[in-house]
C-alpha cells in the first residue's frame, strides 16, 4: 500500500462563507502533509456585462485594475503573515472563467488536491 503525499493544495476562493470554510479545512491538511497552500481568486470579468437588451457595460482597464487590487487585498486578509510563511502560501488573482481558470492553474502548478467550498 502506498502512502498519499500532498505537496501542493489549492483553495479557490470567491470570498464567500463556503470558501472561508474550505480554507479553514485546508489549513490542517497542509499542516499534516507539510504542503504548500495556493489560494486562488478568479476575476470573472466578462468583456461586456449586459443589464438589458439595449444597455451594456464594457469594463475599462481602470475598472479591471481596481477589481484586481481589491481582490489582492481580500486575499491578503485571508491569512496572517505567519500563516503565509508557515504554509509557503501563494495568493493568486487571475482573470477568466472560474471553472477553466481553476483547472488550468491546478495543472500548471502541479496541484495535488483542490479544497473547494460549495453552496447549498
Amino acid at each position: 500500500m502506498s502512502s498519499m503525499a500532498l505537496t501542493r493544495i489549492l483553495v479557490p476562493t470567491d470570498f464567500s462563507d463556503a470558501s472561508a470554510a474550505a480554507l479553514k479545512y485546508a489549513l490542517p491538511l497542509a499542516d499534516v502533509f507539510g504542503a504548500e497552500l495556493h489560494v486562488l481568486h478568479v476575476l470573472d470579468v466578462a468583456a461586456a456585462q449586459y443589464f438589458a437588451a439595449e444597455m451594456a457595460m464594457v469594463p475599462t482597464p481602470a475598472i479591471e485594475a481596481e477589481a484586481h487590487a481589491r481582490a489582492d487585498a481580500e486575499l491578503a486578509a485571508l491569512l496572517t503573515r505567519d500563516e503565509v510563511a508557515r504554509y509557503r502560501a501563494r495568493l493568486i488573482t487571475v482573470r477568466g472563467a472560474p471553472f477553466a481558470s481553476i483547472v488550468s492553474y491546478a495543472r500548471e502548478a502541479n496541484i495535488d488536491l483542490i479544497v473547494m467550498g460549495t453552496h447549498g
